[in-house]
C-alpha cells in the first residue's frame, strides 16, 4: 500500500485480513482541500478535498441531532431560513453518524465527511452548526 498526501508518501503492509494503517508525519493545519491517494498495485482510491486540522466531535442526547430547519415535532431554529442562507463555512467538514453506534460498513471516520454547502442546509445539526461557528467561522 502507498499513501500520498500533501507532497508526502508513506508505505504500509496489509495484514492477513487485509487491514492496514499508514502514519503520516504531522502536518501543519491547513484549510486547503487536497487529494489523498491510496494505491495498491494497479488499484487506487483518491479522496478529494481533505483538510488538516482539529476534529471536534459533538454527541449527547437526541436533541443534539435537531436540524436548523423544521422537522416533525420540531419547529426549527428562529430565523432558520436566514441562518441557512448566510451559512458559508468553507473550512468546515461535517459528518452525521447514526444514533446508537457506528454506521454499517463504515470502519473509519473518513467514510462520510462532507463540506458544508454555502447557502444550503448544513450537514451538521443545529448544535454542531451554532457552537463552532463562534470560534472558527
Amino acid at each position: 500500500m502507498c499513501v500520498t498526501f500533501a507532497g508526502r508518501e508513506v508505505k504500509a503492509t496489509a495484514d492477513a485480513e487485509g487491514r492496514w494503517m499508514a502514519h503520516l508525519a504531522p502536518l501543519a493545519a491547513s484549510s486547503e482541500g487536497r487529494p489523498l491517494r491510496v494505491t495498491s498495485g494497479e488499484a487506487a482510491i483518491e479522496l478529494q478535498d481533505v483538510v488538516v486540522g482539529e476534529v471536534w466531535l459533538a454527541s449527547g442526547q437526541s436533541n443534539m441531532e435537531m436540524p436548523l430547519a423544521p422537522a416533525p415535532n420540531y419547529p426549527g431554529v428562529t430565523d432558520w431560513e436566514k441562518e441557512v442562507a448566510a451559512a458559508d463555512y468553507p473550512r468546515r467538514r461535517s459528518r452525521r453518524g447514526r444514533s446508537g453506534g457506528e454506521e454499517e460498513g463504515c470502519g473509519a471516520a473518513l467514510c462520510s465527511w462532507k463540506r458544508e454547502p454555502p447557502g444550503g442546509e448544513p450537514v451538521a445539526s443545529n448544535s454542531q452548526h451554532q457552537n463552532p461557528r463562534q470560534v472558527i467561522g
